[in-house]
């Protein structure tokens, strides 16, 4: 935005649309709002940023883009300190991996597919406290019968630990 407003980088749509969300009347408004009085920019803001993006706003498209691919690395770094033997599970959860956007989801699995380690990825479909809920109920003393032990996030016996990413946006 600051690079738009000050003419080091083209104007895109994306600019008027973020100053209407966040009810600015102008780049300078939005910029004292951040410095001063502490105003957020967060993944409220991802259903926007993903349509502009799907849309061509080359802009949004780098923000989107810049947003997987730190996703990704975050997730690489978590199964790096831990002590995984052969494919790696990994449950994509949160508002950012269920929404379908190509740009996001092609960027995430372009740095997740270029790793050293080897993934089964799977996108949880439901509210990730939903699905812990689900597991915790499932794998309980309380879970009935035709459940017990049926819960779709557990690895098969011997493969250890699943890795999963933390959401931004439920």
């Amino acid at each position: 935005m600051a690079q738009m407003h000050h003419g080091q980088r083209t104007r895109t749509v994306m600019f008027d649309r973020v100053l209407k969300e966040l009810n600015k009347t102008d780049a300078n408004s939005l910029f004292q709002s951040v410095a001063r009085e502490n105003l957020g920019i967060d993944e409220a803001l991802a259903p926007l940023f993903f349509e502009l993006a799907t849309a061509g706003d080359t802009a949004a498209i780098e923000i989107v883009t810049s947003t997987a691919h730190q996703h990704a690395h975050d997730v690489l770094g978590i199964v790096s300190q831990m002590n995984f033997s052969g494919p790696i599970p990994l449950i994509r959860a949160g508002g950012l991996h269920t929404a379908e956007n190509a740009i996001f989801d092609d960027a995430f699995n372009q740095v997740i597919d270029s790793s050293i380690y080897k993934f089964v990825k799977n996108v949880l479909t439901v509210v990730p406290v939903v699905g812990a809920l689900m597991h915790a109920a499932i794998n309980s003393a309380f879970a009935p019968a035709p459940f017990a032990g049926s819960s779709p996030f557990r690895r098969p016996a011997g493969h250890g630990p699943m890795a999963m990413v933390a959401p931004l946006a439920t």
